[in-house]
């Protein structure tokens, strides 16, 4: 959960996430780096899942199926929130093409998908432009984790989704605390 020094929280509000985004609209790539970042707190996939995506992968069906590459289980996706989104970005998009291309070609001279390291350094751009020290490639996964426990409180659930051996962790991993408890009766993420 420490990335370079200093603990990686997630967003516990909208407005933390509006913010974000603005700043995700200054950068280069913001159109990707925008769609990444929505993709990662909707669904809560780790960084190296979400980059080997390709644009099939989720425009055929508002709930696909995919398969996550550290634990090779199935996970189906609940996308029923940001179809306009997806809409949106994967336009004019082949569906063999890969959700988020890398500007460098492979090897073999083929457009790649973008590395997790560059998600990293994504965050740590976004960790300037917003001054604050909590923000890594984790911050995705753990706003919604943090969000879908606010919203449902199916611990167990989220446990499994993110396969964590006790429930003590995973309220651990999403920062959750006390006073969390009281925001999750007026819940409105309105993303």
């Amino acid at each position: 959960m420490k990335s370079d020094g200093y603990l990686v929280k997630p967003l516990k509000s909208t407005q933390e996430i509006n913010d974000l985004l603005s700043a995700i609209d200054t950068m280069t790539f913001a159109k990707r780096n925008r769609f990444l970042f929505l993709l990662g707190i909707n669904t809560g996939l780790q960084a190296s899942d979400l980059v080997r995506m390709h644009v099939s992968d989720i425009l055929y069906s508002s709930a696909p199926i995919v398969f996550e590459e550290t634990t090779r289980r199935p996970r189906q996706l609940h996308l029923e929130a940001i179809q306009a989104q997806i809409k949106t970005y994967t336009q004019g998009m082949a569906p063999s093409y890969w959700l988020f291309p890398s500007r460098k070609r492979n090897k073999q001279g083929y457009v790649d998908h973008i590395k997790v390291r560059a998600v990293y350094q994504m965050f740590q751009v976004l960790a300037k432009l917003t001054d604050r020290q909590d923000l890594g490639t984790q911050t995705m996964r753990k706003t919604y984790g943090y969000f879908y426990y606010l919203r449902t409180k199916n611990l167990a659930n989220l446990q499994q989704q993110f396969n964590q051996s006790t429930a003590a962790y995973t309220l651990q991993y999403i920062d959750w605390q006390v006073e969390d408890e009281a925001k999750s009766q007026a819940l409105d993420l309105g993303l």
